[in-house]
């Protein structure tokens, strides 16, 4: 194990002597947002495979997450909204959180996009688990507007769920019963059972 690192090591510096390790860094961060993206869309279909793919690949996922986040902020959002839910998932709070609120603050929330509702539930999801249950209403709801502006129904779906449990979990439980009755209607019109 040890000698991978320095074959790693190595191979950096002779990209950087070459002069071609920026290029290579960001065809890993072109592949690695691909295979986030391949997990957003399918971490409901087969969760525990996807969330293995993605720890078997942390450190490349890290590597990528460092480049966009010095490079180039919409790219750092976009993968940071498509790893929220793993970094949930897998109980990897605190470093999701520093870098969903990093891509957050880096970027404007207009114009209204897709990387910028993931990241905000993103963030809802991850504080909720840390107890702090101001921010991650005010997240969550900010989220599940902007999915409901942008016409999405299936992630207007998943942050009502996220919402409804927040507010299950707070005691809310006229709240809750509410937000789920709506959940139910939604998942009853996109037909998913």
């Amino acid at each position: 194990y040890g000698m991978l690192e320095t074959v790693r090591q190595y191979g950096h510096e002779r990209l950087v002597e070459a002069g071609e390790a920026d290029e290579v860094r960001a065809r890993h961060l072109t592949e690695f947002m691909r295979l986030a993206e391949l997990y957003y869309t399918n971490r409901f279909v087969r969760e525990e495979a996807w969330n293995e793919r993605v720890t078997s690949e942390l450190d490349n996922f890290r590597a990528a997450l460092s480049f966009a986040r010095d490079r180039d902020a919409e790219q750092y959002l976009t993968l940071v909204g498509a790893l929220g839910y793993f970094w949930g998932a897998r109980s990897h709070f605190a470093e999701g959180r520093e870098h969903v609120k990093t891509a957050v603050a880096q970027s404007s929330a207009q114009p209204l996009r897709r990387a910028y509702a993931r990241a905000v539930r993103g963030l809802g999801m991850l504080v909720a688990y840390e107890g702090d249950a101001r921010t991650a209403r005010d997240a969550m709801e900010t989220g599940l507007r902007m999915w409901r502006e942008l016409g999405d129904t299936f992630e207007t779906a998943t942050s009502l769920e996220t919402l409804g449990w927040s507010q299950f979990f707070a005691s809310e439980d006229e709240q809750a019963c509410a937000t789920f009755e709506e959940l139910l209607g939604v998942v009853r019109e996109l037909g998913d059972p």
